[in-house]
This record gives C-alpha cells, structure tokens and sequence, in this order.
C-alpha cells in the first residue's frame, strides 16, 4: 500500500444517507456522510462509568429515576418516580460520559426495549433489577466485565 493516507481510520461511528425513492426503479443516493475514527483516538471510558457498569448502584439508579421531581415533571410523579424511563436512561448514560462516545441513541435504544421487552423506549420502565440487566448488556457491547452479581 503506497498511499501518503492513514488506512486505521476504519471505525465507523455514525453514517446518514439521504435517499430520492421513486415510483418506479430503485432508490437514488443523493447524499451520504460518515463519520470514522482512528482506533487509537477513541475517549477512554472514564473510571465513573466503569464502577457504575462493574457496580450498578442503587443511588444512581435512585437518583435519576426521580429527575425532574423538583420540576413537577411527569416522569417524576407517582410511581414513576420510583423506575427510570427513556429520557432519564439516556441522561444517566449522558451524566457518566457513555451517551455519543461509547453508546449511540440507537444503540441506547435498543438495549432498552430488549429489558423492558417493549417496542418502543418512549413505552418502557426500568426498575433497579432492569437497569442491572441494562448495564450488562452495556457492559457486552463495551467489551466490559459483567457486573457483578452480589447486590
């Protein structure tokens, strides 16, 4: 290989292709954009984030369940103060530094509804025992050890 370029750079992260779909025939690119980085520039994974991975805490999970509980906010009412949705799943994965450096929206996602066993995030509920399921499926997907079993 003669080329002066860098060929690591192979570490897609996100790729957008925007489509013309016609009546007839096939589907026309209009536009594609990706984004790749290098392996050895990846953020590391901060200590927080792998304790709380290794260690799901009870805190933690207490804490942002109740989000938004001084702001009247729905999600914070009831019941629902006491199990974490969608949005506070992914502001906790934002909070330890996971959300758009390790773990996509996407990816967020689809960790979510498989341990809610729902078909949209927007319709689930964590309870502390989902939200350890969570973090091993986290874990997995980070190339991270499981958490540990004991509570």
């Amino acid at each position: 290989h003669d080329s002066p370029h860098d060929c690591e750079f192979r570490t897609l992260d996100t790729m957008c292709a925007f489509f013309k779909v016609r009546k007839t025939g096939p589907p026309v690119l209009l536009h594609c954009a990706a984004a790749v980085t290098h392996p050895n520039l990846k953020k590391k994974i901060l200590e927080r984030a792998r304790e709380e991975i290794a260690n799901p805490n009870r805190a933690t999970f207490v804490y942002f369940a109740a989000w938004g509980s001084g702001l009247s906010m729905l999600s914070a009412i009831g019941d629902r103060s006491t199990t974490m949705d969608f949005t506070e799943f992914l502001r906790m994965l934002g909070d330890i530094e996971l959300l758009y450096t390790h773990i996509s929206v996407t990816e967020a996602a689809r960790i979510f509804r498989r341990v809610c066993a729902v078909g949209s995030a927007e319709d689930g509920q964590f309870t502390f025992e989902h939200y350890r399921e969570a973090m091993r499926l986290i874990a997995a997907v980070l190339k991270l050890p499981p958490p540990n079993e004991s509570h």
